[in-house]
């Protein structure tokens, strides 16, 4: 493989690993019964707690522009 396709397979495959924590919470939202609100409520603080704590490191050591290795 050449160019960016390794790459990009690398993140594809690591943006479908992910989905499992958005659609898990349907049975985790089921399994709570009537207080799903606060289920919902508790998951989504947990979701934007981390995408808050990884974003920043996201960063860390850069030392090229990030979309550098997608556009040559």
């Amino acid at each position: 493989m050449t160019g960016p396709t390794l790459p990009a397979l690398v993140l594809f495959t690591l943006f479908q690993g992910s989905l499992g924590l958005v659609f898990s919470n349907t049975t985790a939202l089921e399994e709570t019964g009537r207080h799903a609100g606060t289920g919902s409520a508790f998951l989504g603080f947990a979701q934007f707690t981390l995408a808050a704590a990884v974003s920043p490191l996201v960063g860390l050591g850069e030392r090229t522009p990030p979309c550098r290795w997608v556009w040559p």
